[in-house]
Order: C-alpha cells, then sequence, then structure tokens
C-alpha cells in the first residue's frame, strides 16, 4: 500500500492517516468510527481513560506555534493536550524538540489546560528511540502505532474501514518497522504470520 502511493519514508502522509484514525470529527474521520481510534490509542499508550469520553476533542495537523510546528496535535480545553513529532528517516533538527515543548506549554496556557499530568509529548520513530535531548517527549515507535491501527481494524464496524486499517498496519510493520539495519529473514518470515495474529480483546466503550 505505502510503496503504491509513494509514501514509504514521507512522514507527512503517515501523520495524515494517524491524524485520520484519531479524529472523530465527521467532516475529517471519513472512517465514520467515531472516537474509536483515539480509544484504542489512549489504552494502548497508558493515557488516562476519560481522554477517549470526549467527542469534541480536536485533532490538528503541522499546527504552528510560536516556535515551532508539531505534526500532530490532540486537544480538549481544560482537560488535556497531545503532541506528537512523527519522524521515519529524519533526523531532529536544530534544537527542534525543546521548541516544540515550549510551544506545548504555551498551547496548555492557552487552552487553560494547568493540570501538568495531562501534558503529553510524544516523539514517534521507526524503533521508538528516546530523544537524545529532551527528556520531556516520550518515545513512541511506529509499531506501536501499527498495533493500535490493528486493533482499530478488528473493531471497526465498516468493512472497508477495517480492511485498510488491517493492511495498513500490515505496511507499517513491513516498510517502517522491520526496514531498518537490524532486518533479517526472520523478520521477513513474521510479515507471513501477521494478518492471522490474535488481537487482544478491548475494553471499548462508547463514550458517554
Amino acid at each position: 500500500m505505502p510503496e503504491l502511493l509513494g509514501m514509504i519514508s514521507d512522514e507527512n502522509r503517515h501523520s495524515n492517516v494517524l491524524a485520520w484514525l484519531l479524529s472523530s470529527d465527521i467532516y475529517r474521520a471519513t472512517h465514520s468510527q467515531g472516537s474509536l481510534g483515539f480509544q484504542i490509542f489512549v489504552e494502548e499508550l497508558g493515557l488516562p481513560r476519560e481522554y477517549a469520553k470526549a467527542t469534541r476533542y480536536t485533532v490538528g495537523r503541522e499546527v504552528r506555534g510560536l516556535e515551532s510546528r508539531i505534526d500532530i496535535e490532540l486537544f480538549l480545553p481544560s482537560e488535556f493536550i497531545i503532541h506528537i513529532e512523527a519522524k521515519i528517516d529524519a533526523c531532529e533538527g536544530e534544537e527542534q524538540l525543546k521548541r516544540e515543548w515550549s510551544d506545548l506549554n504555551r498551547k496548555a496556557n492557552q487552552y487553560n489546560v494547568f493540570d501538568r499530568n495531562h501534558i503529553h509529548a510524544f516523539y514517534l520513530t521507526r524503533r521508538g528511540d528516546a530523544p537524545p535531548k529532551e527528556s520531556n517527549f516520550r518515545p513512541l515507535s511506529w509499531e506501536t502505532i501499527a498495533n493500535v491501527f490493528e486493533k482499530f481494524g478488528s473493531h471497526a464496524k465498516a468493512d472497508s474501514v477495517r480492511w485498510f486499517a488491517l493492511h495498513y498496519a500490515r505496511a507499517l510493520r513491513r516498510f517502517i518497522v522491520l526496514n531498518n539495519d537490524k532486518g533479517d529473514d526472520n523478520g521477513r518470515k513474521d510479515i507471513q504470520r501477521i494478518g492471522s495474529l490474535p488481537v487482544k480483546s478491548l475494553d471499548i466503550r462508547p463514550p458517554s
């Protein structure tokens, strides 16, 4: 799938797909699954479950701040804010995460998110590498994102959405997760089993 679209290492396009999954807005989230993707994301990353009960949170792409621009932003005023910096092959820019962290805190104040435990920054890379200079960003791997898509696909009610999410999860593992210096024949064989792997049952509850 990504190879056909010319997007294997295109961070912007992968970020678009992730934002699509996380959104519940009926005009942006054309998957028509409401906040299901965000519910699974929250559970997979161990974030407070009450975040996923909201339906009016906002998902933004390439959101500009005073010093930087973040790939994905999710927030609900007075409740939480989440920033995701997505990388595949590119490296961190000059003090990029430091500037993004400053902007995140400004945004938190702007949206009245004053509980520091509800301010989250993620650094998304192939293998979930820790940021070398900014400890405020939590490491996140594309393998984890693949897990989110796979679980989303297993719970989605629309056949077309289910098909897309499961195949996209498989493609992420094949072309991004396993396509690194440590890839080998054993890794390629593992790909063949991905479609038959059991998916852990989730406690997905409708928003209140």
